[in-house]
């Protein structure tokens, strides 16, 4: 646990490649114009002039299986000419669906895995493939559930995965976050991998390991060589309402006289081994030490699956955060097993791209012991496109940059301040 604390720190200490960018931004914001199209007619130009108004928000509802779920994932589709890449597709997106259907056949028939070297996962992309990055180690049996498949809870985590023809069929390559590659075979036919690859416009994007100028970047930073995405800036704001509400959903009754405000300002509720803080920043904190834990999840055994308890959490989650309007949606970053219990982390994502809190905290954090949740931390955040643009460094400048942090991966990503103003952001880490 630790470990992972001080990891978490560390990549937040590296998103200061953000903060001291700003003032560089600002600078080249005509260059940057010019990078996205150079035409009053597309990019930031056409919607200052436009008058377009902020996306449609979306109500957030409790999901009924994990396929509701919209997680980040970063693309790649290599043919014979080039590569297309994407950095802000969910699973949920319709334009995701294609490349979601070919990994649902993938999962739902991959044989069992075997190990292989970096060389040969490295290989594949280099080949006729698709490519999926989800950020973090994700349980094959929580990604299979993502694409609407099931795989086995077997211990099997990956990061990142691909689909490239091998001999007369497509194998199915998983690399995680700590270095370990695996490789298995599939029902997938080398025409369907062919016909996906052949739809789509290659030629905008590289790995880092592809390039002179990345190679002091972690070699699978994915970079689009070809103009970037538009990325929109966000308000943001706290959503925590009536906080009856709330105690209400977390069983405490709203009438309890157990009920207080510490010197800070923190709301605080006791009941019974049970107690909630509710900070003025929009942050909960829920814990509870009784024998019998009150708030469970569903599962069909004493201890859940990873998929059971991804689902349960995020139902939980969506309970609490009551339907509010945001257009930004919860996302999973990480879950760790020990024993019995598991602990799961989220953050908030907009159009696929995550945004990190500059606390270097997750959104949300729930521990479970076995199906019963034993602590809960929620961040209420309300996020809404600004009707801006975010301004990034054309990637040529980010990569002199980046050249100061050896080894890490760059991305684009928000990082909050808690200012109420969020932009988009090249961040290394």
């Amino acid at each position: 646990m630790e470990e992972n604390r001080q990891e978490r720190k560390n990549h937040i200490q590296n998103l200061v490649i953000a903060l001291l960018a700003v003032s560089a931004v600002l600078l080249l914001a005509r260059t940057q114009i010019a990078f996205r199209g150079g035409t009053a007619g597309s990019g930031y130009l056409s919607r200052l002039f436009s008058g377009e108004t902020a996306s449609e928000t979306a109500r957030q509802k409790a999901p009924a299986d994990l396929t509701d779920l919209a997680e980040p994932v970063r693309v790649a589709v290599t043919g014979t000419y080039g590569r297309y890449g994407a950095l802000n597709l969910t699973t949920a997106d319709s334009g995701f669906s294609e490349m979601g259907t070919l990994l649902r056949e993938a999962l739902g028939s991959a044989g069992t895995p075997q190990s292989c070297k970096e060389s040969d996962f490295r290989g594949a992309l280099s080949a006729t493939s698709v490519y999926y990055d989800f950020g973090e180690n994700l349980p094959l049996s929580v990604l299979a559930g993502l694409m609407g498949t099931s795989a086995e809870d077997g211990g099997t985590s990956a990061r990142r995965l691909a689909l490239s023809a091998s001999g007369d069929g497509v194998a199915l390559w998983l690399g995680s976050g700590d270095g370990k590659y695996q490789r298995c075979a599939t029902a997938v036919t080398k025409t369907a991998l062919a016909e996906l690859v052949n739809s789509y416009q290659l030629g905008n994007a590289s790995f880092a390991f592809e390039l002179e100028s990345g190679r002091d970047l972690a070699p699978y930073s994915l970079l689009l060589t070809g103009g970037q995405a538009d990325y929109q800036d966000l308000t943001a704001a706290s959503s925590l309402g009536n906080s009856d509400d709330l105690l209400s959903s977390l069983q405490f009754s709203p009438r309890t006289h157990s009920r207080y405000p510490e010197s800070g300002g923190t709301e605080v509720v006791v009941g019974s081994d049970r107690t909630v803080r509710i900070r003025s920043d929009g942050n909960i904190f829920y814990q509870d030490n009784a024998a019998e834990p009150v708030l469970q999840i569903t599962a069909q055994g004493e201890q859940p699956t990873s998929a059971e308890a991804v689902l349960g959490c995020c139902r939980l989650l969506s309970g609490l955060l009551n339907g509010q309007s945001s257009s930004a949606s919860l996302a999973l970053r990480s879950i760790r097993r020990t024993g019995n219990i598991q602990v799961l982390e989220f953050d908030y994502q907009f159009d696929g791209v995550l945004i990190r809190q500059s606390s270097g905290k997750p959104a949300a954090q729930v521990t479970l012991s076995g199906k019963s949740v034993v602590s809960l931390s929620l961040l209420f955040r309300q996020y809404t496109a600004a009707g801006t643009s975010s301004l990034l460094l054309p990637l040529a400048q980010t990569l002199a940059i980046a050249d100061s942090h050896h080894g890490a991966e760059l991305s684009v990503g928000y990082v909050d301040d808690g200012t109420g103003a969020v932009h988009a952001g090249w961040l290394a880490g």
